[in-house]
């Protein structure tokens, strides 16, 4: 094959590899987009009860006691796709949510001495969490092969575990940090 043909079958390889990056970009954003049919209408304060509820689960089976116990937190979901438009909150809703589009988070921390310590914090919390059920669990491998920690989801919040080095530098030694996503959802009074 000439060079103009090795060109142009490569142009077209990244085009369509652009294309496919592209379209699941768009599908993502899609599902958070409040004019969209496919972006779930949820009352605040079911999703937050819900978060709780599975952040309880996993401190209560975590081997190692976090830095405080983590909050719920709601915040504006943009997607760039819409605009942010306060709504009244639901009576029942102890957070008080006036986003018309909300995502809803939290995550907790804990100190450990080495990257192993934290790969045997997190093959615990994944063993016990099997064991309490309704979980679906994978095990992250790093670049290297490596255990990486694991990703998980029940009730639909995903929980996603990472260790890196904590101050300027990692001066200040690693932090093992486990964050909980329950997604986009519009509000009932948007």
């Amino acid at each position: 094959m000439t060079n103009i043909g090795l060109r142009w079958r490569s142009f077209w390889a990244a085009r369509i590899a652009v294309s496919a990056a592209l379209a699941g970009v768009t599908a993502a954003l899609a599902a958070c987009d409040p004019t969209s049919a496919k972006m779930p209408e949820r009352n605040p304060a079911e999703a937050g009860r819900t978060m709780t509820a599975v952040i309880d689960e996993v401190v209560r089976n975590l081997p190692r006691k976090p830095k405080g116990h983590p909050e719920v937190g709601f915040q504006f979901c943009d997607t760039g796709l819409n605009s942010e438009k306060q709504v009244r909150p639901m009576a029942n809703d102890p957070w008080h949510v006036r986003y018309n589009v909300y995502s809803v988070g939290s995550g907790l921390v804990y100190s450990v001495s080495s990257y192993a310590e934290s790969e045997q914090v997190f093959r615990t919390l994944t063993d016990r969490l099997r064991s309490a059920g309704g979980w679906e669990l994978k095990d992250v491998r790093l670049t290297s092969g490596a255990y990486g920690g694991f990703r998980g989801k029940k009730n639909g919040v995903s929980v996603v575990t990472m260790t890196g080095p904590t101050g300027p530098g990692g001066v200040d030694g690693l932090e093992a940090t486990i964050r909980f996503d329950a997604g986009c959802f519009k509000h009932p009074h948007a």
